[in-house]
């Protein structure tokens, strides 16, 4: 019972803080963003809590985020797609592996989250499915599709695995590495 408590309050504890930031971001900086705020929470609560708190805080950051800055027919596959992909921290968690590996996994990703909510949100503009794949992806590295900012994929995808593995850290610091009891969520 305490350990679902707990559990249920870290889920709420990081989408809040998630949504704070993201919002935060984009009103105070604007839509330029070299992090996934979202991901790197969700991935983190995948991390620590396991794969359905992942889900929760990646989805639920990513919609109630979008709601206050500005919803759309996107919010729908960024949020799920955001849920879905951050379950992969409870991966890491399980096969283990030093920093850099968790680096490069989540770089991994957060770069599979980005090439396909752009292939279909480009999709849901109307572009054939290999022509919004191939839009999506040179989006990433160029202007595409109206963006104007070159190597913003990459430096998102690397910003965003830095940022979560030093996350993953300080929660451990906290104490709250505790919401797993010989590996599996309490």
């Amino acid at each position: 019972m305490r350990g679902n408590a707990l559990r249920t309050s870290f889920i709420a504890l990081m989408t809040a803080t998630a949504v704070a930031l993201r919002v935060g971001k984009n009103w105070g900086l604007g839509p330029i963003q070299f992090i996934n705020v979202s991901l790197a929470f969700g991935y983190s609560a995948s991390f620590m809590a396991g794969p359905i708190a992942g889900l929760m805080v990646g989805l639920l950051s990513q919609l109630l985020s979008d709601l206050l800055i500005f919803p759309g027919p996107w919010t729908i596959i960024t949020s799920v797609a955001c849920g879905l992909t951050s379950m992969g921290g409870y991966l890491l968690r399980r096969f283990g592996g030093g920093r850099g590996l968790l680096i490069v996994t989540l770089y991994l990703l957060t770069f599979l989250y980005d090439v396909s909510t752009s292939m279909a949100g480009y999709m849901l503009a109307g572009y054939p499915p290999l022509n919004a794949l191939v839009v999506g992806l040179l989006g990433l590295f160029l202007p595409a599709g109206g963006g104007w900012l070159i190597g913003v994929g990459p430096t998102t995808e690397l910003i965003t695995a830095v940022i979560t593995v030093s996350l993953i850290e300080v929660i451990r610091r906290a104490g709250l590495g505790s919401l797993y009891i010989r590996g599996e969520p309490s």
